[in-house]
């Protein structure tokens, strides 16, 4: 969190009747000096007490400066800061007339002199496009109050707007639309569309006067492309333009523009009651539902965001007044301090994958743990029902004394263990008598049960839902029926819906074999069939009347046999050439994981066998210390065990690096076979448009008329003269070209396209 006061800079509006005698601008000092007649004001004679002179220290004055300055000065580092996940907020203040509009930027079309708006829509998506590692999505909003309403200037619906506030004190706007724009010219777009629509009036200082507040949005949510995607960065820039404060004396204002005066002049007075609230200490209450512009800048003011105010004053001697009136409200401005801070949000859905993926990682890390253990294959997932009875039996045993211990494989088999024990309990408890459950190994050993509970695989390599899968070939333990089998049927399971007497209603047996679907989810099988002959007869050996799938939902005939070996052998080559490469390397790619697969079987043969060595082995030693008295925890290793286990301890070694290869040739394989795609897609396109262009022919070349023309040399003016103008000038281009069709519709007239 970064404590920040609120800055304040000054801009004087350019005059050829400057006050010199009154007004003093410093420049290096950053303060502002006004001397002003007691008589100047029109006071009546006699005895005059008013203050004669001021000073107002604030953070920068710029008199006479340019758009470019004013941007750099106030608006570069508040759209770097936003990209970085603080929220901004950019106001300018004054009198009207005064150049708050030309300074933001609103209703000025010279590109020349554009303001920090459409600068600060610059300067973003050249920064978006400089960070190729983070996704950000911009959207855009343009709010205007006017007359205490709220009105959407990007929306053609009169839909009402309302205020909302969630429990964090982040104010919001029901019902204003966000429009997604993707790139710079699209935001201008919507810049100059929501200008167009803002309410504006003449009086005898502006003849083009902002009757209302507007608030142009800029909303930023950005996140990693090459790290964690779960976090998302959320912020948002204000451009504020306030409407100007009007003493009606001097405006003359009447009718309609008279009450829109005195909207702006309340609602602006409410803004410096707020102002003031905040400034002083230990204040309970601030008001900022007085009005709807202060509602809606709450968190500028005083709240989680990087605020800076332009002061606009109109250096002449006749508005004294209102300059005093701006500078007072700026160095109010000043005293308030905002506590921004990064604002991060967590994506629930793909925060839930990390949390799956996580899991799918610990239960791999267990797996091998228990592999280099020398453990038998060890389940951590949820347990069953059958495992849970086949728990519960063992229970049963244990309480009648027929099994000495239990078999302690995890920390979750000890919590089944007790739940099926509270169960017992409870029976017992009740007065009925404890059923031993039926299930399919109820009448075997504890050896044999024992036995049967090692051959279930492990999670690693079962586990369907996080997509973890074995090298072809490996088993890791589990035992996996052979292709084409049929399971034996269940006695203790029916049809679905069915009432069995042991385990109450059936939920069905295992399907056939035959009856399930054939899916190939290895990135193995898939680029098999990317490098079939099928998959090549588009660019090895095309059929006259086979559809080429060019994307989705569009596919295109081909009759033409010549035209494809010519665009080949021809404009195509390059690409063609690309193709049959990649696909060359996704064969290479399959033989050498057919390879490591081979390897990583071997080597876990060698350690299964191996392994089955040493536990006979070890088997033999101690029934031979039994039998010659020798106590079980003496463990005595001749040469041959130690050999033995430093060859296990070798294989397992060579079983981890060969696993690594294949999962990295697999990861190669992936990669490969989206390249692949990606490239055939792109081959079809190119010969696509070739074929329309052979087709189309040299007559039917579309000629220009003086319309187009015109814009063909004016386009190419521009991007002699200054190409980064080019989104500006099409977005204005855009904005007249609406404008005629809106006066073209009232008139009744047919708008040419």
């Amino acid at each position: 969190m970064v404590k920040s006061a609120i800055q304040v800079v000054v801009r004087s509006r350019p005059t050829a009747d400057f006050a010199h005698d009154a007004i003093k601008l410093d420049t290096q000092a950053g303060t502002v000096s006004i001397h002003m007649d007691r008589n100047s004001g029109g006071a009546a004679a006699g005895l005059n007490n008013l203050q004669q002179d001021w000073t107002f220290r604030v953070n920068r004055v710029m008199p006479n400066a340019s758009q470019e300055d004013m941007f750099e000065a106030c608006g570069r580092d508040m759209v770097m800061s936003t990209l970085a996940g603080y929220n901004g907020t950019l106001m300018a203040y004054g009198q009207t007339g005064a150049g708050k509009s030309f300074t933001m930027g609103n209703g000025t079309y010279d590109y020349k002199y554009r303001g920090i708006s459409p600068r600060a829509i610059t300067l973003l998506f050249r920064a978006i496009a400089s960070k190729p590692e983070t996704e950000i999505n911009v959207r855009v909003s343009y709010l205007e109050i006017y007359n205490e309403t709220l009105r959407d200037l990007l929306s053609t619906s009169t839909r009402d707007l309302s205020i909302r506030e969630d429990g964090n004190g982040n104010v919001s706007v029901k019902g204003l639309h966000l429009a997604y724009v993707s790139n710079e010219e699209e935001a201008l777009n919507m810049l100059f569309e929501g200008e167009s629509n803002r309410a504006v009036a003449e009086h005898m200082h502006n003849t083009a006067s902002s009757r209302s507040h507007t608030i142009f949005t800029m909303h930023l949510e950005s996140r990693s492309r090459v790290e964690s995607s779960e976090k998302v960065i959320v912020s948002k820039l204000h451009l504020v333009d306030l409407a100007g404060s009007e003493r009606v004396a001097k405006t003359d204002s009447r009718g309609q523009t008279l009450q829109e005066a005195l909207y702006i002049n309340r609602s602006l007075s409410f803004l410096e009651q707020v102002v003031i609230a905040l400034s002083t200490k230990h204040r309970d209450h601030i008001p900022f539902r007085s009005s709807k512009l202060t509602h809606v800048l709450r968190d500028s003011l005083g709240g989680n965001s990087i605020t800076r105010m332009i002061a606009n004053i109109w250096p002449e001697s006749r508005h004294l007044e209102e300059t005093i009136s701006t500078l007072k409200f700026a160095t109010r401005m000043m005293r308030l301090t905002n506590d921004a801070a990064i604002n991060i949000d967590l994506d629930p859905t793909l925060l839930l994958k990390k949390y799956e993926s996580q899991i799918a990682l610990l239960k791999q890390e267990l797996a091998m743990h228990d592999m280099i253990a020398n453990r038998g294959p060890v389940s951590y997932d949820e347990f069953t029902p059958e495992q849970q009875a086949e728990l519960r039996h063992q229970v049963d045993l244990y309480l009648a004394n027929e099994i000495p211990r239990f078999d302690v494989v995890n920390l979750q088999q000890v919590h089944e263990l007790f739940r099926q024990f509270r169960i017992a309990y409870n029976a017992l408890a009740r007065g009925a008598a404890p059923v031993v459950a039926s299930t399919p190994q109820a009448s075997v050993t504890p050896d044999a049960a024992a036995a049967t509970k090692q051959q279930q695989p492990p999670a690693s390599v079962t586990s369907t839902k996080t997509g973890t899968t074995p090298p072809p070939g490996v088993t890791k333990g589990a035992a996996t029926p052979p292709s084409g089998s049929t399971p034996a049927p269940n006695p203790a399971t029916g049809p679905v819906g069915d009432l069995v007497e042991t385990t109450g209603f059936s939920v069905g047996g295992v399907a056939p074999a035959d009856s399930r679907p054939n899916i190939e989810d290895d990135a193995e099988a898939v680029l098999s069939r990317a490098s079939s002959p099928d998959r090549q007869s588009f660019l090895q050996t095309p059929a006259p009347a086979d559809p080429v799938p060019i994307s989705a939902g569009v596919q295109v005939a081909i009759d033409d046999e010549r035209l494809l070996q010519e665009w080949k052998a021809g404009d195509g080559a390059t690409c063609n050439n690309e193709y049959v490469e990649l696909v060359q390397k996704s064969h290479d790619i399959r033989q050498q994981i057919k390879a490591a697969g081979a390897e990583v079987n071997d080597a876990k043969r060698a350690i299964d066998a191996l392994s089955d060595t040493l536990a006979m082995m070890r088997a033999n030693r101690q029934a031979a210390n039994r039998i010659a008295g020798i106590p079980d925890n003496t463990e005595i290793i001749d040469e041959e065990e130690y050999a033995l286990i430093r060859d296990l301890k070798q294989r397992k070694v060579d079983y981890g690096k060969s696993y690594d290869r294949w999962s990295a040739l697999r990861n190669q394989a992936a990669l490969l076979k989206e390249n692949v795609h990606q490239v055939k897609q792109r081959l079809a396109n190119q010969f696509l448009q070739w074929c329309e262009v052979q087709r189309r022919g040299v007559d039917s070349v579309d000629v220009l008329d003086d319309g187009e023309q015109f814009e063909k040399i004016e386009t190419e003016r521009i991007l002699s003269t200054d190409p980064d103008s080019l989104s500006y000038y099409n977005a204005r281009k855009n904005l007249l070209r609406h404008a005629h069709k809106k006066r073209s519709k009232r008139s009744g007239m047919v708008v040419p396209r």
